[in-house]
């Protein structure tokens, strides 16, 4: 009621105002004009609004779509990194295979100096790299002690091109020993000798070794001693099954003594009489020249 009567009362006081009943049917009509131009516009929002709805719907059903193929992305990405990683390992792999052929090809092949002894009838092999340095005037017999030349010698150059596939190969040790040179010098510590230690990585330190436990330590096993061609009685104390364990190529001692080395390696000097010695300072001032020292 209260709204009626209100209503009457803005009419009344839009008649007066307008004095007279065109001027009032003039402002009526006007007004009817506008408030359907008002409820046309309403009409076209709402119908705007729900055009915009369904395309909001219809975008999030192409992003729930599209939600797998991000995560497909995400894994080509992971994958693009994998293949980098792997394509880096090639290349490592490439120059590793590069450094095995270019020591390959200055390999020497080992010999076995086979010998029968005509005092005692043993028969025995020799397995070397320096054949020339084994025939029947300087070989001596293992049993018999025989020295005086009396031997049948024949030389074979076997299909192995290493002698350790050869010597121990695959043959379970059966008795270890050392010369006595050789156990009087890693057992005296007043008489540590300086070497230098140069492991797979490519990196060399200088170390005093003062046992044999030191050597056996740093190589991670039996020790084998592997000589310079150079005469001047540098050579490696390596692992005596470096290669049948599967340990790395040592880049830097291959390339030095000319074989495959494998594992880490340990310089040293012998003197003549087979007892290790300092290496020298001048080598030590090369290698540093050359490759650097840690």
């Amino acid at each position: 009621m209260a709204d009626k009567t209100q209503f009457k009362q803005a009419m009344a006081d839009l008649r007066e105002a307008c004095h007279g009943e065109q001027e009032e049917l003039r402002l009526l009509s006007q007004v009817e004009r506008y408030s359907g131009e008002l409820r046309r516009e309403k009409a076209s929002l709402t119908r705007r609004i729900d055009e915009l709805e369904r395309t909001v719907a219809s975008k999030d059903g192409q992003i729930e779509s599209l939600k797998p193929l991000t995560r497909l992305h995400d894994q080509i990405a992971e994958l693009e990194k994998g293949k980098a990683k792997l394509e880096r390992e090639r290349d490592d792999l490439r120059v590793v295979v590069k450094e095995w052929h270019e020591i390959d090809e200055n390999q020497s092949t080992f010999v076995k100096v086979k010998a029968k002894c005509m005092r005692c009838s043993l028969h025995f092999i020799v397995c070397t790299e320096r054949p020339e340095n084994h025939s029947a005037r300087t070989l001596t017999c293992p049993e018999c002690g025989q020295r005086k030349g009396s031997f049948f010698v024949w030389k074979e150059t076997p299909a192995e091109q290493f002698i350790c596939q050869s010597v121990p190969g695959t043959t379970p040790l059966s008795e270890f020993g050392t010369t006595p040179q050789f156990t009087e010098r890693m057992t005296r510590k007043d008489r540590a000798v300086k070497t230098i230690v140069f492991d797979t990585n490519g990196d060399a330190e200088v170390r005093l070794m003062s046992s044999l436990n030191d050597y056996q330590k740093a190589v991670g096993g039996r020790i084998e001693r592997i000589s310079f061609r150079n005469g001047q009685g540098l050579g490696f104390y390596v692992n005596d099954s470096g290669r049948i364990e599967g340990l790395p190529l040592n880049r830097r001692a291959s390339a030095m003594v000319g074989l495959h080395v494998f594992g880490t390696a340990v310089m040293t000097l012998t003197d003549i009489e087979g007892e290790t010695q300092d290496v020298p300072q001048q080598v030590i001032d090369r290698i540093e020249a050359m490759g650097g020292l840690t």
